[in-house]
């Protein structure tokens, strides 16, 4: 596959969430949505069709048929499953490709049309994917038999393109070119704008009490402002930083609209040009080190921000983790092959987790662009950390408080 073109386009995206997770505080704007509705997923377990970081297209307000994925809502939440029986309500029996799933009654929100993935497009209207969800349907009394032949589905269109993603994604600085040219895009930095008033996370609001009140934080992929905003109006000196100019230029709005201080710059961290010790916080947003190409310049990245820190400083990295989705996938092939060409090849070939994730212009194209890398468990991220000069003094669900060795 030709990474450097789309392979295809969109409608244009109603409602666009980058890596969202389906929570009760969805519901609202998905209730309410009547176009077309794109769903960039972190994680999903409904059905081994549906990959984390595929974009699910879903027709909201569809009738289901039985066998199709279906967005639904059950017990005041939103959740992807496959519709089975429709009952005299206008309700479905609904159960998830999982062995140890229960079938539950919901209310569907929309139906699955397609199922964007980095080898191409999964057309779920197809007569030969609707054929198989009704197969999947007609055993779901069986859940073992279900769920192996929804795995079976899958893996058969694995197995036409069992290298996914390539081997070699590209050099350090083309990976950073995507990355940035995934952000800079209209479409993205509404997104990002469009979460400004909720502020910092319970997460977050509680991370940031390490901070000393008034210090110097610096904020590192600050996107659209929404952290940085929050830090200066909890009374922190905040010095925020972004690879992309159009994210940078709305923050630096955003800040001026809430009458927040903030000195902004467009700075990648390969170019943290800032003196020695200037900081006492530095906050890294949720899955930005992610976007930073190999392992060198990840730890590299932590060296210069070390350098950065007085010596009582704090660095709180918001980083998450996860492991294969199952024994046999691909991604856990293409590591396996990675680990055994470099010994031989190199830096010809990729990292094992480096990956290229996938962005949505404002005029619907899908890009494969920007590298992401995936870490396989939090022991991948604390030896990162320790080659960067950090010890983690604290850790739970994605955070890291860290301080200088």
């Amino acid at each position: 596959m030709d990474w450097s073109r789309p392979p295809t386009h969109l409608e244009p995206p109603v409602v666009l969430e980058w890596a969202c997770r389906l929570t009760p505080d969805s519901l609202p704007r998905l209730r309410s949505c009547r176009s077309l509705l794109s769903l960039l997923l972190l994680d999903s377990d409904a059905t081994p069709w549906v990959e984390p970081l595929d974009l699910l297209s879903i027709q909201p307000a569809a009738r289901p048929e039985p066998g199709r994925i279906i967005l639904a809502e059950a017990d005041g939440a939103p959740l992807l499953t496959r519709a089975i029986v429709e009952l005299s309500d206008g309700q479905w029996r609904a159960r998830r490709d999982r062995v140890d799933a229960d079938e539950r009654v919901v209310s569907p929100l929309g139906v699955a049309v397609r199922i964007h993935q980095r080898d191409g497009v999964l057309e779920l209207t197809r007569r030969w994917w609707r054929c198989a969800g009704r197969l999947i349907a007609l055993f779901s009394s069986a859940p073992r038999i279900a769920a192996v032949l929804a795995q079976l589905f899958a893996i058969g269109r694995k197995l036409a393109h069992p290298l996914t993603p390539p081997l070699a994604l590209g050099p350090p600085d083309k990976l950073t070119a995507g990355v940035r040219e995934k952000y800079d895009r209209p479409s993205e930095v509404e997104a990002y704008h469009g979460g400004l008033d909720e502020g910092l996370d319970p997460v977050e609001s509680e991370a940031v009490r390490v901070f000393k009140p008034r210090d110097r934080i610096l904020d590192v992929g600050c996107g659209a402002g929404r952290e940085a905003v929050a830090l200066a109006l909890s009374g922190f000196n905040v010095i925020a930083i972004d690879i992309v100019p159009a994210m940078v230029e709305r923050a630096r709005q955003n800040a001026n609209a809430r009458g927040v201080e903030i000195e902004f710059r467009v700075m990648g961290t390969d170019s943290l040009a800032f003196p020695a010790e200037t900081f006492g916080g530095v906050y890294i947003g949720w899955q930005i080190y992610s976007h930073i190409p190999g392992r060198d310049g990840r730890t590299e990245t932590l060296r210069r921000i070390r350098q950065l820190l007085k010596r009582d400083g704090v660095l709180l990295l918001f980083q998450s983790w996860r492991g294969y989705t199952t024994w046999i996938s691909r991604a856990r092939l293409v590591d396996g092959l990675r680990r055994f060409g470099r010994l031989f090849l190199s830096d010809a070939l990729s990292e094992p987790g480096d990956d290229l994730i996938r962005g949505v212009t404002e005029s619907g194209v899908y890009l494969p662009l920007a590298f992401y890398h995936h870490f396989r468990g939090a022991e991948e991220i604390r030896l990162e950390l320790e080659a960067g000069g950090f010890v983690e003094s604290h850790t739970e669900d994605g955070l890291w408080i860290c301080r200088p060795a």
